[in-house]
């Protein structure tokens, strides 16, 4: 019972007064509006607080910003963030005080960043809900307010706007239970106050009668129920529960502290002790309760089950999963574990593992919602006929609402072929929601898809609203394309993928043009050398990409700063404008050596190759083979081929070798992409599936093949044969999905033209 005591005990000691202060307390201070004793507190915060002088700058400045001394706001949360770039709390102090000055873009740029960089913090998800609220883009700001409201059922703000929300999708009495909980929270709320008035205006107007739903986004209020029916605490529960409906927090805990101590293993009273907690908006110590508990009974499929809900509902699915599946391993077999089984592969990535999984929890269940979930991992896996077909099913039958699926479907759409139909739905919901950033990024991306860049790369631009993983945002203002940098110290933010920094980095030399003061160009450390000795007119900064941001602090001063992937959006506007060559490269006494060991491998044309393309999450499926598959091509013409394919582990190479479609394979080149440069730079050609090698070989100008699927991604286009980025890279496509004889026998005859015919071998 330590375990259960401590949670308690760290639950309770908020109540009690302090000589020292902890941020949340000052922030609760802040929050009651009590802003000169937020200030004293700010002033005495507990010697544990980590880096209290920033704590300490960080509240005062939201002080300032509540108290409307927005200057001194901004001093405040820019100090912070020029000690700490990647400090949460100052880039929502930023979000807020941008917000209020009308910089929307930037208000969301810093709202985004606090909000992904670390564990979901409900003052962060708030924020962010109501940027997207403010931009009109509904349903990423439901899902957002909802999870705030769930972490802090006390965020009257947070829950206005969900009503605001709720207003706009169609559902009213959702929408006045969130301002009429807002107004609890606070009776003076004018917002929340003229927002439940207008709806009701609205009501009576059109005549229609809708009843309020109470509290709806975090979760049912406690009730008794049947819970431990016959049990001897079930009378004692239900005391605790009508303390919880009654808003007496304290009471309840009490009661439930007490229960606890009393019945220590019993795990029904765990589960529902657990649901208490997340309720009132403590979800750690719903873990902490059932992570005990569980460790009396591991086997408990029950528990499995309910602490692996307590994970997911906190984000944390890497650890929700194995939970789930020892819940079906101890015998859970309803529909509901394989639905949250389904869930938290397609979280992980593993998307025919969720499909199977779902399609179990529909055998069991066919409800709706089983259906579209499977529909969503269906996508994911590729198999978009399939799932084409099961949401025009749910719409056809008006289970959901068309913008409920309209992201996955038009997706589905598009990689199977049904391009007029995706944009007719795209441009049609995009009329009326012309600021959801997930859909404009979709439409964007087929936009490029077809070579239309200038649209393209307008809707791209939202890429970074739509959520792109590992989203960063930094504390200079953000290059519009369009001020002036003539003098100006520039930084160039890295961003996605290595092949998309390559391909970006064609952009550099237009940058350049423009003659900055300075032209910094932060890289993934792995791509940052081949840069660095690229483009010489730029300082190339090598980092792990991640969000520590530990190396802006010793920039210095910067005027602009802009994510490598907008720079298209400012120079490559029209087919026109790539500039058709080459502009990676490699370390010449390198590459002498790889020509010196290619000499010694075998004779020329020396051809490098790669099979395999990408992670489930971005369709590896659909854009890999075999090395055997290669052979076709290998033995079209006399020469030597060599691998080029990242992360073949154990006896993979030797497999390959063994196929005879190969003579070398040398992870050292391969690991060091400075080396893999010069290795293909020392190559006759290549010969690739989409991936990493098509930009690196397209970049430093070699003859490069490309087999893409019928459907490419949107980088190699629909009907060029030459990729614009590059103009010595031939892309040849599927003409069947997943039959790749077609551009075998292309590459097979073009190569054979290209270096001329193997000799025929003799009769025997």
């Amino acid at each position: 019972m330590n375990m259960i005591g401590s949670v308690f005990r760290g639950l309770k000691a908020g109540l009690t007064g302090k000589r020292t202060w902890t941020p949340q307390e000052v922030r609760e201070l802040i929050r009651a509006g009590k802003l000169d004793e937020a200030a004293t507190a700010a002033n005495a915060l507990h010697p544990a607080t980590p880096r209290p002088d920033l704590a300490r700058t960080c509240l005062l400045a939201e002080i300032a910003f509540r108290q409307h001394r927005d200057d001194e706001a901004e001093l405040g949360f820019r100090a912070v963030l020029k000690d700490d770039p990647g400090s949460r709390d100052a880039h929502y102090g930023l979000s807020l005080l941008l917000m209020e000055q009308g910089k929307l873009e930037a208000s969301f740029d810093h709202a985004l960043f606090a909000r992904g960089t670390g564990p979901a913090d409900p003052r962060f998800l708030a924020q962010l809900g109501y940027c997207y609220v403010q931009m009109k883009a509904y349903p990423p700001a439901e899902g957002l307010l909802r999870q705030a409201v769930r972490g802090d059922p006390n965020d009257k703000s947070a829950w206005n706007n969900l009503g605001i929300v709720l207003g706009a999708k169609g559902e009213p009495g959702e929408a006045m239970g969130c301002f009429t909980e807002a107004l609890k929270l606070d009776p003076g709320f004018a917002s929340a106050a003229a927002n439940l008035q207008v709806l009701k205006e609205q009501l009576a107007e059109s005549g229609a009668t809708v009843e309020k739903v109470e509290k709806p986004g975090p979760g049912a209020t406690p009730d008794a129920g049947d819970a431990g029916a016959g049990a001897p605490w079930q009378a004692a529960w239900s005391e605790v529960c009508r303390a919880a409906r009654a808003g007496d927090t304290a009471a309840a805990l009490d009661g439930c502290e007490a229960l606890l101590l009393d019945h220590p293993d019993d795990a029904l009273l765990a589960i529902e002790a657990a649901e208490l907690h997340r309720h009132v908006g403590d979800n750690a110590s719903s873990i902490d309760l059932l992570r005990a508990c569980l460790a009396r009974h591991p086997n408990d499929p029950a528990l499995l089950m309910a602490l692996g809900d307590a994970y997911t509902y906190g984000e944390s699915h890497a650890l929700a999963l194995p939970l789930y599946e020892a819940a079906a391993a101890q015998g859970r077999d309803d529909a509901a574990v394989f639905e949250r089984l389904g869930f938290s592969y397609h979280q992980a990535g593993r998307f025919s593992d969720a499909v199977q999984a779902l399609e179990s929890a529909l055998a069991r269940a066919p409800e709706p919602k089983y259906r579209k979930a499977l529909a969503s991992s269906l996508v994911m896996a590729c198999r978009f006929d399939r799932a084409v077909e099961i949401y025009d099913d749910i719409l056809a039958q008006g289970l959901f609402k068309p913008q409920e699926v309209i992201g996955n479907l038009t997706m589905a759409l598009a990689y199977s072929g049904r391009f007029e139909r995706a944009f007719a739905m795209l441009d049609d919901i995009l009329e009326n929601q012309a600021h959801d950033p997930a859909l404009r990024l979709l439409r964007g991306v087929l936009h490029l898809q077809h070579g239309r860049y200038a649209e393209g790369w307008d809707d791209y631009a939202w890429r970074a609203l739509s959520g792109i993983s590992q989203f960063r945002a930094l504390p200079f203002d953000k290059w519009d394309g369009e001020a002036p940098i003539e003098g100006k110290r520039l930084l160039v933010l890295a961003e996605q993928g290595l092949g998309d920094q390559v391909m970006f980095a064609s952009c550099l030399p237009d940058l350049l043009a423009l003659r900055p003061g300075e032209l910094v160009v932060e890289a993934i450390d792995r791509v940052a050398p081949t840069l660095a000795r690229s483009f010489p007119g730029c300082a190339v900064i090598a980092t792990r990409q991640d969000r520590g941001l530990g190396w802006v602090k010793d920039l210095g001063d910067v005027d602009f700063y802009v994510p490598i992937g907008d720079l298209p959006r400012f120079f490559r506007r029209s087919e026109a404008a790539f500039p058709k060559r080459a502009y990676l490269a490699a370390d010449p006494a390198r590459v002498e050596f790889w020509r010196r060991r290619l000499e010694a491998t075998g004779p020329r044309p020396w051809i490098g190759t790669s099979w395999r393309g990408g992670t489930e999450t971005t369709r590896s499926t659909i854009r890999s083979m075999t090395p055997a598959d290669l052979l076709p091509i290998a033995t079209a013409t006399a020469g030597t081929w060599v691998s080029l394919q990242y992360g073949l582990k154990g006896d993979a190479a030797a497999q390959a070798i063994e196929t005879g479609a190969l003579r070398a394979h040398w992870p050292e080149a391969i690991a060091d992409l400075d080396e893999f440069a010069a290795l293909v730079t020392a190559l006759d050609a290549v010969v690739t599936v989409c991936n990493t090698t098509v930009h690196y070989a397209g970049a430093l100008g070699r003859p490069t093949w490309v087999m893409a699927p019928r459907i490419p991604e949107w980088r190699y286009g629909l009907h060029n044969e030459a990729m614009p980025w590059y103009p010595r890279v031939r892309v040849v496509r599927q003409v069947a999905d997943g039959d790749w004889r077609g551009p075998m026998q292309t590459i097979a005859a073009e190569l054979a033209d290209f270096f001329g015919h193997p000799p025929t071998k003799p009769a025997a």
